[in-house]
């Protein structure tokens, strides 16, 4: 048998088929199997899926270059998608997106395309959250939207971790300043959680018992600015101690706005000469043209009948900034303290012609037109503010004049010069007509309306509007001080004694509803809780000599006979009036 025959004979015969992927084993006997040979089939695979992703990355490179405008998009960023999960989720390839989409949005705003620009904002947002303008104006569409004020502050919260860098663009100031304006009930417990959060030494807090990561502060610039935005809201809520324990703490005194604060903090614990001393010192290190500083002492120094120094330094600020209309119309109450007509007349035309389209400007003279009970003035510029408005907006351009707020500070102006049925006849109209401005500025209406009727006479109805501003759950501690306070402008003791009592009640450690209260029940004769409200007040860092002066000379006489521990109370009192004699002539020596 030649060999040839003897090997086809007992030799196993293989034949590929389909291009080698697989193959017929057939055995001598004549048996046949099929094997799939899988490293090719592999290989191929790979190779094939190679190919196709090659094809198709080439055709979204081209797709997003040339039919989305991505100019810089890079074809190896496109080729390593599928290396990335989700899918096409690459950081460069949503840097590139994100940016992409946010000038889409901004060319669709430019234009007027609202819907578009909302939409291109949020895919930006999506693919580049720290982009913090596109967060910012993508919240300003949701709230104008759904009106709703907590999802446009959860919106800005959530870019705070972006925005922890040496100058993030004044995001964390904005935000702050978006919290404290919105009219949300938890506004400080929420201002205060956050600063506490990132001024923690460690990254965990907690949240509903679940660890939440926040990011640790280290730059000294941005700590500051959640302890500023601390102190200012413990200030705000006359939690004074806690207030000056943060200044001490974060060092804010060699800041310009820990200066303001701490001069402020005297100004409102009744220290006023402290206040003016402490800025005055303080001057030179931030610049003898520091508007901040000479607007505080220009003030300071007119409450205290100081006019000429009032003055002085008024025109300091002027001088520094002639752009500025606030201090022109810090000289109007100059004038008129000094009874100066003529000056007065002048400067307020002045300022008409030269800042009538500046709506800061116009609604600190409506402030001034306010404080003075000018209603001829007050009219006049609630009239320009509309007519105002009404050409931008015909003219297809931004209004910055609020006509809600010229027409409440008109209804004010009327309640200053005392002309009660004027105030409520206004406030009438002003519900008829505009019932939307109501709405938005509920409190502020029922506490002028009120005021009003009590001066008349009213005490029935003023009193149910009392109860409702009591009872409503939307009512702050600070918002009752204030009403309180303007009860107590035009008589109306009995009412402001019930306010800062609920007031004092929901909020025990606020030193200026304490101290008002105090002064009140002392004026109406009022013992009940007097011991227990000035030991309150004692233990505080630094309280209100002048107002314990009173209470000490009130509680010594027969009208206070019923207190409890009286002797004990004029003992404390005692005390405290010889060692604050001793400190001021310490203060006077030094």
């Amino acid at each position: 048998m030649a060999i040839d025959e003897s090997y086809e004979k007992h030799a196993e015969v293989v034949t590929p088929i389909w291009g080698g992927l697989v193959a017929i084993h057939r055995k001598p006997g004549g048996a046949r199997r099929l094997r799939i040979r899988w490293f090719r089939l592999l290989g191929s695979v790979i190779g094939l899926a190679a190919v196709f992703w090659l094809m198709i990355a080439l055709g979204l490179y081209f797709w997003f270059k040339l039919g989305r405008g991505f100019q810089n998009e890079k074809f190896s960023v496109v080729l390593g998608l599928p290396f990335h999960w989700p899918p096409f989720h690459s950081a460069e390839h949503d840097k590139t997106m994100g940016d992409y989409f946010y000038n889409l949005a901004e060319v669709d705003l430019k234009y007027g395309h609202l819907d578009e620009a909302y939409n291109a904002y949020h895919t930006a947002l999506v693919k580049t959250p720290d982009n913090l303008d596109a967060r910012e104006k993508y919240a300003e569409f949701t709230l104008a939207s759904s009106k709703n004020l907590d999802t446009y502050l959860a919106i800005l919260e959530d870019g705070i971790p972006y925005a922890l860098a040496d100058n993030p663009n004044d995001y964390l100031n904005k935000f702050f300043m978006h919290l404290i304006q919105a009219q949300v009930p938890d506004r400080v417990e929420r201002i205060e959680k956050i600063c506490l959060q990132y001024l923690a030494e460690n990254s965990v807090a907690t949240e509903g018992g679940k660890p939440a990561q926040v990011p640790v502060v280290a730059n000294p610039k941005v700590r500051a600015i959640f302890a500023l935005n601390l102190a200012n809201v413990y200030i705000d809520e006359g939690r004074f101690d806690q207030c000056e324990d943060t200044i001490k703490k974060y060092e804010l005194e060699k800041t310009l706005d820990g200066v303001l604060i701490v001069s402020r903090l005297d100004w409102e614990r009744g220290q006023l000469h402290q206040a003016v001393s402490y800025i005055e010192k303080a001057l030179p290190n931030f610049g003898l043209t520091n508007k901040y500083l000479l607007t505080l002492l220009s003030r300071y120094y007119r409450d205290l009948g100081d006019l000429d120094k009032s003055q002085y330094y008024t025109l300091m600020r002027a001088q520094a900034d002639q752009s500025d209309a606030a201090p022109l119309i810090e000289l109007l109450y100059i004038y008129a303290k000094k009874g100066n007509q003529a000056n007065l007349d002048r400067s307020i035309e002045a300022l008409i012609t030269q800042y009538h389209g500046n709506a800061q400007a116009m609604t600190l003279l409506e402030n001034f037109a306010t404080d003075q009970g000018d209603i001829p003035l007050a009219l006049r510029l609630y009239q320009l503010a509309q007519d105002q408005d009404r050409q931008l907006r015909l003219a297809a351009k931004k209004s910055d004049f609020t006509v809600a707020s010229f027409a409440l500070l008109v209804a004010e102006t009327y309640l200053t010069n005392n002309d009660y049925k004027d105030t409520i006849d206004f406030l009438g109209q002003l519900r008829d007509q505009k019932p939307d401005w109501l709405t938005e500025n509920q409190l502020l209406f029922d506490s002028m309306r009120a005021v009003a009727l009590y001066a008349q006479g009213h005490e029935t109805d003023a009193e149910m509007y009392v109860n409702e501003l009591i009872s409503s759950t939307k009512t702050r501690p600070d918002t009752l001080l204030l009403i309180a306070n303007r009860f107590l402008s035009h008589s109306g003791a009995i009412p402001a004694q019930r306010l800062l009592a609920e007031a004092n009640r929901m909020d025990p450690h606020n030193q200026a509803i304490l101290a008002q209260l105090i002064a009140t029940n002392l004026q109406l004769g009022i013992s009940e809780n007097m011991d227990k409200n000035i030991h309150s007040l004692l233990e505080t860092r630094r309280p209100p000599s002048e107002l314990l002066y009173d209470a000490y000379r009130q509680l010594a006489s027969d009208h206070f006979i019923f207190v409890s521990d009286r002797e004990k109370l004029l003992t404390e009192l005692g005390k405290f009036i010889s060692e604050a004699a001793k400190n001021h002539r310490m203060d006077d020596q030094s």
